[in-house]
């Protein structure tokens, strides 16, 4: 059976991506609050403009 991407949740605040595929398994990626880690959050979504927009739902978290 061939595994792909069924979701991937994007917590813009937090910089944090969660991706669940069609086995169920799931893996959340974690990026860091500096200059590599912003590269690297930018580099990521930038790579997955070429997916299917319904893959995905973004959470954006206001502070109080």
């Amino acid at each position: 059976m061939e595994t792909y991407l069924e979701h991937v949740w994007i917590n813009v605040s937090k910089r944090e991506i969660k991706l669940l595929d069609n086995e169920g398994y799931d893996e959340t990626i974690q990026f860091r609050f500096d200059e590599e880690g912003s590269e690297g959050f930018a580099e990521t979504l930038a790579n997955f403009s070429q997916l299917n927009p319904s893959l995905f739902t973004y959470n954006y978290e206001v502070a109080s």
